[in-house]
């Protein structure tokens, strides 16, 4: 976290609000559709050039997060973004 937020990421949306994977309407999908599962995208953009690092991770938990931050930080800094 502390490495994001000095080059200078500081919004994190933790997507509390896109519904419990656990609810009735959600539990259970890949029961009842062929191939359906879960995967997180995470996604990083630049608030001043607009440029978009996206990448999917199998789940939303602190490994997969902090992976995306160190490979966000890194492909920013490959382009110079400071």
């Amino acid at each position: 976290m502390d490495e994001a937020l000095e080059a200078g990421i500081n919004f994190f949306d933790t997507a509390d609000v896109y519904g419990d994977p656990q609810s009735p309407d959600m539990a259970n999908r890949r029961d009842w559709v062929e191939g359906a599962g879960w995967e997180t995208l995470f996604a990083a953009i630049d608030d001043h050039a607009r440029i978009a690092f996206t990448a999917m991770h199998r789940d939303e938990k602190k490994h997969e997060a902090v992976e995306f931050v160190h490979n966000a930080v890194a492909y920013y800094a490959g382009l110079g973004v400071r």
